[in-house]
């Protein structure tokens, strides 16, 4: 389990659903099992991480993120010296 933040308030911002990003996911064929909705609610969230990095690069390209701002949510370095966003980007 993560204590990463997740993605939602990106999502939120963007007036992105759950659907909508687990039908990209599911269409551009990125690996891991999209077809299930709690998989992809537990990603959102920050609850789980993903195995395959590719999943971090295709949602930063989704979303326009930077890529190292959406590895960093997903990241527990932050909790342990309580860094916050502003003070790495």
């Amino acid at each position: 389990m993560s204590n990463g933040k997740g993605i939602k308030d990106l999502m939120d911002e963007k007036r992105y659903a759950i659907k909508h990003i687990q039908k990209a996911l599911v269409e551009s064929d990125v690996p891991g099992n999209w077809l299930s909705t709690q998989n992809v609610y537990n990603f959102i969230n920050g609850n789980t991480i993903p195995r395959d990095p590719y999943v971090f690069i295709f949602i930063a390209d989704f979303l326009g993120e930077e890529l190292r701002k959406i590895i960093y949510r997903y990241s527990d370095k932050k909790t342990r010296y309580n860094v916050s966003d502003t003070d790495l980007f």
